[in-house]
């Protein structure tokens, strides 16, 4: 897209994820998320980093600091402008 002249969809302002849970890692974690009518992610339900059929069903990912958890709010970057 970058190459094509699109302008840079980048960081989008942080996002309040519904029913978040209250797991960490001790490092950055990239979380597929849809977003809801509210303005608020939900997470979409994954089963790891090759989950071609996770990452379909989302609308692009949060980025949680490394042992963070809660709601929020993350930084959302979507997949598409």
């Amino acid at each position: 897209q970058r190459m094509a002249g699109f302008p840079s969809a980048g960081r989008q302002p942080g996002v309040l994820v519904e029913d978040s849970d209250s797991r960490t890692l001790h490092l950055w974690w990239h979380r597929l998320v849809r977003l809801t009518e509210s303005g608020s992610a939900s997470l979409v339900p994954g089963r790891g980093s090759g989950d071609v059929v996770g990452a379909a069903r989302s609308e692009g990912f949060i980025e949680v600091p490394p042992d963070r958890a809660g709601p929020g709010p993350w930084p959302f970057y979507p997949w598409t402008l």
